[in-house]
């Protein structure tokens, strides 16, 4: 499960299949709908995207309506993309929030020359939001993509000098 904004098919690169996004108002209020991912239709609904939507499922600890439906995206680093129920922000507070529970904030540019200038941004936002003082350290961890595609390089250089020394 993932709790979303309206932004976030966008900002992850997600496509829809079939249906729509969800809307502000579903994403304030925590509207009971969803959408989900073309291996749950699989397996839910034999495959048919369009026969899927405002079929009602449920999820644990409620009921939603499904409203669309992604394109397939398959599996990245063992995370399958395509076995995912996306619902509002609300929602997923709502049902599965908490005081231990942790949150991430995706933060998408279109240039990548402003991903330094955003994680700046995204710092002072979250340093004022958690009320941390001038001289407290962050008790929160950024990620930037180019770190994933360092661990990525790294790991493939590995393989490489394996086979070398296997060959």
């Amino acid at each position: 499960f993932v709790g979303m904004t309206r932004e976030y098919l966008t900002a992850k690169g997600y496509e829809l299949e079939v249906g729509r996004n969800i809307n502000q108002l579903e994403v304030c209020d925590g509207a009971s709908v969803a959408i989900i991912g073309t291996e749950l239709v699989n397996v839910l609904f034999g495959g048919n995207a369009e026969f899927a939507l405002d079929k009602v499922i449920n999820i644990g600890l409620g009921r939603v309506r499904i409203i669309g439906v992604t394109a397939t995206r398959g599996s990245a680093m063992n995370d399958n993309q395509d076995n995912r129920v996306l619902i509002p922000l609300q929602l997923a507070k709502r049902f599965y929030g908490g005081e231990n529970r942790n949150y991430s904030i995706l933060i998408a540019v279109e240039d990548a020359t402003r991903i330094d200038a955003a994680m700046a941004e995204a710092t002072v936002l979250m340093r004022s939001v958690r009320r941390l003082g001038a001289g407290d350290e962050n008790d929160f961890e950024q990620e930037k993509s180019d770190s994933l595609i360092g661990i990525i390089k790294d790991n493939t250089a590995t393989l490489r000098l394996g086979a070398l020394v296997i060959a």
